[in-house]
């Protein structure tokens, strides 16, 4: 994609020198692929977070062992690893029908927001660091093991594993 046809977030009054932009720098996911903030301004939005970073491998091994406390005591092991398993593919289908709405694929039904793809892609990545922190005996290391595999996948097919800040 050209330089031309992105739009630049920060626009012109940052300060910053917008010629040496190359490449798609500080693309995010809140204002679409085609927008982006020059490399200065992507550095300060990293940095002017007033929150602390949330710890989401702990969220998700507290949450797994909560959850875990729900099932009845004398739940076979294997039938609770169905159900950890087994509800990624539950939201996995909830993503498909908000997919669906969203592209508006059944016209008696009204469109459906992009906001609703996003919040079941994420029940399905919190199914799934829950159920890694079940099958691991919660160990808080969903996330560190989802990294690698991610990191692993883009070594294999060539992709950078780091923004070059």
């Amino acid at each position: 994609m050209s330089r031309q046809s992105r739009i630049l977030i920060c626009g012109p009054t940052c300060g910053h020198d917008h010629d040496s932009i190359n490449g798609p720098t500080g693309c995010c996911a809140e204002h679409g692929p085609y927008m982006y903030f020059c490399a200065d301004c992507q550095a300060a939005r990293r940095t002017e977070s007033a929150e602390p970073p949330l710890d989401i491998a702990v969220m998700a091994r507290n949450f797994s062992l909560w959850l875990n406390s729900t099932y009845p005591a004398d739940l076979s092991e294997e039938t609770v690893f169905w159900r950890r398993v087994g509800k990624i593919s539950e939201e996995a289908g909830e993503v498909r029908e908000a997919s669906g709405a969203y592209w508006h694929e059944n016209p008696r039904k009204p469109k459906g927001p992009l906001e609703d793809v996003i919040k079941e892609l994420s029940d399905c990545v919190g199914a799934a660091l829950g159920a890694i922190e079940h099958l691991t005996g919660h160990e808080g290391r969903s996330l560190e093991i989802v990294a690698q595999r991610i990191r692993e996948v883009c070594e294999r097919v060539g992709v950078p594993t780091t923004d070059g800040a």
